[in-house]
């Protein structure tokens, strides 16, 4: 019987240890979690790239940035491809923008938002145009840009044409085509007792154009045709 009253008399003390931790705690153990949407915590942010999708080497090219419900002091990253560069003239602060405290680039060369803190009471939203510059390349080429606005990606199937190619879809693969005159008048043939006489044909010159594009450098091409 004592035992019996030790044991339970122990239970009771630990017991009333346990309650009085929660009462002045509120819990045993709060420790801080991560959710899916911890990622969304800072803002609702969205990217515009234009209607654009071709870009001139060493030039410019424009996008904006859409902002709404961020939170105070909120940092948002832009990953920009590797094709394209954020520029100075690009950080210098747009005049009338009262929600950025500043823009910056990280080392990889990302442009890098943040907001003050606070954010004045009467900006819900805004957004913030900014312009990269593209990369030198020397000849025309299909490239696909990824742009990642805090942890959301964008792909951009762009054209980059190299200096002095003004072609709106430059030669990117290699490829041959033949065409003749739109209207071709041929010597008519004659038909004698059932025989005919195609040998005004014999002198006749053909006018027809070969086109053969390359997407490097030059090429030999063979060409030969047959009049069937």
């Amino acid at each position: 019987m004592t035992s019996s009253v030790r044991k339970k008399s122990l239970v009771s003390v630990i017991a009333f240890i346990v309650s009085a931790v929660v009462a002045m705690t509120g819990a045993i153990f709060v420790a801080p979690f991560a959710s899916a949407s911890d990622s969304d915590s800072q803002g609702t942010f969205t990217l515009d790239l234009g209607d654009s999708n071709t870009y001139t080497s060493g030039g410019t090219g424009s996008l904006q940035i859409g902002y709404a419900e961020v939170a105070n002091g909120a940092k948002v990253t832009l990953e920009i491809p590797s094709g394209v560069s954020i520029p100075d003239t690009a950080l210098v602060m747009p005049a009338g923008n009262e929600a950025i405290k500043t823009l910056s680039r990280d080392g990889s060369g990302n442009l890098v938002i943040e907001f003050k803190d606070p954010i004045p009471s009467n900006i819900l939203e805004g957004v913030l145009d900014i312009q990269f510059d593209v990369n030198q390349v020397e000849k025309s080429s299909k490239e696909t840009w990824t742009w990642n606005l805090n942890g959301q990606k964008t792909t951009q199937d762009v054209v980059v044409l190299a200096p002095g190619d003004t072609q709106r879809t430059p030669n990117t693969e290699n490829s041959s085509s033949k065409s003749g005159p739109g209207s071709v008048c041929y010597p008519a043939a004659t038909v004698t007792d059932g025989v005919v006489d195609a040998s005004a044909l014999a002198d006749y010159t053909a006018t027809f154009t070969i086109t053969v594009k390359t997407a490097g450098t030059a090429r030999t091409v063979k060409i030969s045709d047959v009049m069937d």
